[in-house]
Formats: structure tokens, C-alpha cells, sequence
């Protein structure tokens, strides 16, 4: 399914989350639509998560090509790992 509902992100069973743009310009965008919270919370419950370009780059705190603008997603000391289960 593809949605611009955040609301749906708590019946996903996986998520993917493409993208292509700056990253201040996608966090700026995220967060006036309302998906920084049900993102965050669908991160932190260990369901499938395949974030492609600036989908990947949000997670992180900040950019160096977006000084001063920090989002964090996940905690400071996340680990990114390759499930092949």
C-alpha cells in the first residue's frame, strides 16, 4: 500500500520508506505532515524497515548538508543490521 496517512504505520508489518531530496527539506516536510511521532514509534517496535536514500539518511540525527537541524529518529547508540531471515 502507499499512504501519506501516518496513521496507517502502526498496521504496517514492514515499512519502506523511499526518498530522494535534502535532508532538511524532507525533515522540514515529514514533520508539517505529521509523520516524525508514528515513525518514530514504528522504528523504535522492531518491525522491517528498508529506508532508501534520504529515506535512510532521516533516521540519522543530523547532516552536514543541514547544519543546526537535528531530528534524530532513532537513539544516539542504534545499530543498523541486515536481517536475512
Amino acid at each position: 500500500m502507499i499512504s501519506d496517512d501516518p496513521s496507517l504505520f502502526e498496521e504496517a508489518k514492514i515499512l519502506i520508506f523511499p526518498g530522494v531530496g535534502a535532508f532538511g527539506q524532507a525533515i522540514r516536510a515529514l514533520d508539517s505532515k505529521g509523520f516524525i511521532e508514528p515513525l518514530r514509534k514504528y522504528l523504535l517496535s522492531g518491525k522491517p524497515f528498508l529506508g532508501i536514500c534520504i529515506g535512510l539518511q532521516i533516521l540519522f540525527e543530523s547532516s552536514e548538508e543541514s547544519p543546526g537541524l537535528k531530528v534524530s529518529l532513532l537513539p544516539q547508540h542504534s545499530y543498523l543490521t541486515w536481517n536475512r531471515d
